[in-house]
């Protein structure tokens, strides 16, 4: 149960991460995806 919980606060972490990183590059992730 507990490691669970952890792989969850995990997830939320690293999705945020990944939403930051996106916010901050938003244009050149853009481009490279169209690349």
């Amino acid at each position: 149960m507990t490691g669970n919980i952890l792989v969850i606060e995990d997830d939320v972490e690293l999705a945020g991460l990944y939403a930051f990183v996106l916010r901050l590059e938003g244009h050149t992730v853009h481009l490279a995806h169209n690349g």
